[in-house]
């Protein structure tokens, strides 16, 4: 069982310079970088169960709230919620980590044909 928290609060700034938000890293179930915000609220939710010493399979729940000042490139304010399945294993090249998550915001309605995949490698150097 893990929970993350991550805060961003950053004063009125132009659209070019708002912080990215979606996709593997922060809010699955989402395009990567589809949500622009100058301030940020999400919590994260993970139940993981070890198959083996290097593998593992579980379920995760994202909820976020995010505002975007400058009325370009999305609502002002919006709740998002992130939610699905994730596994990691470790290869030879390093840790694959792949989730099916599927999130609902103003803009994207909770369907299954807009779930996503996000697939990744992490190695360490």
């Amino acid at each position: 069982l893990g929970v993350d928290c991550d805060v961003l609060k950053l004063p009125n700034m132009v659209f070019a310079e708002l912080k990215r938000y979606g996709g593997a890293r922060d809010l699955r179930g989402f395009s990567e970088q589809s949500i622009f915000a100058n301030e940020w609220y999400m919590g994260t939710s993970e139940i993981r169960f070890m198959i083996s010493n290097e593998a593992f399979i579980g379920t995760f729940i994202n909820f976020a709230t995010y505002v975007n000042t400058t009325n370009t490139g999305g609502p002002s304010k919006s709740n998002a919620v992130g939610t699905g399945l994730l596994a990691a294993w470790k290869t030879q090249a390093g840790v694959v980590n792949f989730a099916w998550a599927i999130g609902k915001d103003q803009n994207q309605p909770l369907n299954l044909q807009n779930s996503k995949f996000h697939i990744g490698i992490s190695n360490g150097f």
